[in-house]
């Protein structure tokens, strides 16, 4: 029975291939906005619990000038490696809605692809269909025209 081969599979598996690279990467992209949004609930997370810890601990009696200047440098350091988490954050934003693109973009050469395959196969049914008609038609008119030569 004849089978149906689509001429641009090379091209179609070629696509897919690169679909699934560019959805790698827009794993890895998302992936690495979602470590450094942890990072930065981290060090809210931290930051906070100093600041309770000063309140309820440090500010109770006298006042201890050492603790607090150490807490000054260490909130001002957390705020520096807080605005630093967020300036990568944007870049990785950037990037992942960069690689976002990307994907949509391979995603639709790749459907144009699986449409023209669609297409073609549709088109290779209706040829198929229309050629055993053909013979059926054939075989008919021989089976009438053999059953005339029998009649006569």
């Amino acid at each position: 029975m004849a089978r149906f081969v689509f001429r641009l599979e090379a091209v179609l598996r070629q696509r897919e291939a690169e679909h699934r690279a560019a959805l790698e990467r827009l794993g890895h992209a998302q992936a690495q906005v979602a470590a450094i949004e942890n990072e930065l609930r981290e060090l809210q997370r931290q930051s906070d619990e100093t600041a309770r810890w000063m309140r309820d601990d440090q500010m109770t009696g006298p006042i201890n000038l050492q603790v607090l200047a150490t807490h000054r440098r260490y909130v001002n350091s957390v705020a520096s490696v807080g605005r630093a988490s967020v300036q990568r954050l944007a870049i990785a934003k950037r990037s992942a809605d960069a690689v976002a693109l990307e994907v949509a973009e391979v995603a639709k050469r790749l459907k144009v692809i699986e449409k023209l395959r669609d297409r073609d196969h549709e088109q290779w049914l209706a040829d198929r269909k229309r050629k055993q008609q053909v013979a059926d038609d054939e075989t008919a008119t021989q089976m009438s025209f053999a059953n005339r030569e029998a009649e006569t």
